[in-house]
């Protein structure tokens, strides 16, 4: 089953929503609902097909049904069904932070650079250091991205950036946590792609208790295997320092949490 909004243009964004509850799924997209009516923006819910007819009665969207192969595949299958030139992953639980005012500024810009015959590959939204986006300050800042990128942090979460829709290839599926990070990883590092710091303000507030939280140690693994084929072999040092650091911080971090909760 496939519904798809009427829309004679092609949309300039496209919202890639996953989830299984369905009161999760309408709070998250309620306060974005006046702006499904514009035609810059298109809507793609993946949810279990149980939930498509009680979802849609209140939220205009595309409705893909789930497979129940994972988060992953079920956002392959968003990414699949959307046509805007650029894709916001924002889950079911998680939270848009951006007023209308916000979001319809948002969408004039994207609108402008599809006018423009090079656009950015990547919008990033609560990480703007002072005068990011001036020349100079500009690489010194994608180079203070990368190094971060090779520590395993990612900056912002997936749920604040923008990625162009042509520049994101499908979620790998070699990962059980970090297929996210692969994708960053790739488009920073090794693609080289072209950025801009959009705002010092996030525009989605992540639910807490992620299977990302929760297995912060297998993440560092995967992301480290990520890196190592992603980087050059001269940057392995960094990669190793910047694992061993995070890991030996979240074991520390770990073992503080049981000893407090401690009976």
């Amino acid at each position: 089953m496939l519904s798809r909004m009427s829309n004679t243009d092609v949309p300039v964004l496209s919202i890639i929503t996953v989830g299984l509850c369905p009161s999760e799924i309408v709070t998250t997209l309620q306060p974005l609902i006046n702006t499904l009516t514009d035609p810059r923006v298109e809507l793609v819910v993946v949810t279990s097909f149980d939930n498509i007819d009680c979802v849609s009665q209140s939220i205009p969207a595309i409705y893909v049904p789930d497979q129940g192969d994972g988060v992953y595949q079920a956002m392959n299958l968003g990414i699949s069904a959307s046509t805007g030139d650029y894709l916001w992953f924002l889950n079911a639980g998680d939270k848009p932070l951006m007023s209308s005012a916000s979001f319809y500024s948002l969408l004039g810009s994207l609108s402008r650079q599809r006018l423009n015959v090079v656009v950015s590959e990547l919008y990033f939204f609560g990480f703007q250091p002072f005068a990011a986006n001036r020349p100079w300050f500009h690489s010194l800042f994608i180079t203070f991205l990368k190094l971060l990128v090779l520590f395993s942090i990612m900056p912002v979460s997936h749920q604040n950036i923008l990625f162009l829709r042509s520049c994101h290839r499908p979620f790998s599926l070699r990962y059980k946590y970090s297929c996210d990070f692969e994708i960053l990883a790739d488009l920073i590092l090794a693609a080289k792609c072209d950025i801009i710091f959009a705002s010092s303000k996030p525009i989605a507030e992540l639910s807490a208790g992620g299977m990302s939280d929760t297995n912060r140690l297998s993440v560092f693994r995967e992301r480290l295997a990520i890196l190592s084929a992603v980087s050059s072999n001269y940057l392995a040092p960094i990669i190793l320092l910047g694992f061993l650091s995070r890991s030996i911080r979240e074991a520390f971090a770990s073992t503080v949490k049981i000893l407090i909760n401690k009976p």
